[in-house]
């Protein structure tokens, strides 16, 4: 929660004491899950090479092997690599990440967290920090062709925030515009400082093209929003 109201410090407090917490309990589960949640939180942040120890600590300390815990921790890993500038390391990730959902989706019984779709999302994230930005919208277009109905609102709003940023970033203005009005359409539903974040950043993006009728009536959609 303070991660998502982008309250950081707090956060590493409380993912610091829930080391500890973890830690002094045996709770190994725990523990590897706090790891790769700082990671996330710094690869966010844009912190690449402490997002990779975080996420080899993580991997490390992880008490089962899984698929799904594998995929879990790879996935992440391979972000934190990219983001180091790990190319192959990333991939190599991605890879082993791939395996282990092909793994246990091929498996008898309900397979829950690290998904295909979670796995694309991982890809466009790989592919943007290594500066494949075309890649990296098709593989968000894949997460959302794979997402279950029962996926989590927010998540998505947030991923289709940045389909739209990154559209733009590749000249799609119109596309990109579509995809802002499904996101300002979810908006008033959600409780996010995240998701109000990427809203404020609507206007100035889509200031430069405001001869755009589409453009134009987003941006003052996304300029009234942003003064709820």
């Amino acid at each position: 929660m303070a991660v998502d109201e982008g309250a950081h410090g707090r956060a590493q407090e409380y993912y610091v004491k829930a080391l500890e917490l973890a830690g002094a309990s045996g709770d190994h589960m725990t523990y590897c899950h706090v790891l790769r949640g700082m990671s996330v939180q710094a690869a966010n942040l844009g912190h690449g090479t402490p997002a990779m120890r975080l996420a080899n600590a993580a991997a490390e300390a992880s008490p089962e092997s899984t698929p799904r815990m594998r995929a879990f921790m790879a996935g992440q890993q391979a972000h934190a690599y990219a983001l180091a500038g790990e190319r192959t390391n990333a991939w190599n990730s991605l890879r082993e990440a791939e395996r282990a959902v092909n793994q246990a989706e091929s498996q008898l019984g309900t397979f829950g967290g690290f998904s295909s779709a979670t796995l694309a999302y991982s890809t466009s994230e790989v592919r943007h920090a290594l500066g494949d930005v075309k890649g990296s919208v098709e593989s968000l277009h894949d997460h959302f062709r794979l997402r279950d109905s029962t996926d989590r609102q927010r998540s998505g709003v947030i991923f289709g925030s940045l389909l739209a940023e990154r559209q733009l970033e590749i000249g799609h203005l119109e596309a990109a515009c579509a995809t802002w009005t499904k996101v300002l359409e979810a908006h008033p539903g959600m409780h996010s400082g995240r998701v109000d974040g990427h809203v404020r950043k609507i206007p100035s993006l889509l200031a430069p093209y405001r001869g755009n009728a589409m453009a134009r009536h987003v941006h003052e959609r996304a300029r009234e929003a942003s003064l709820k």
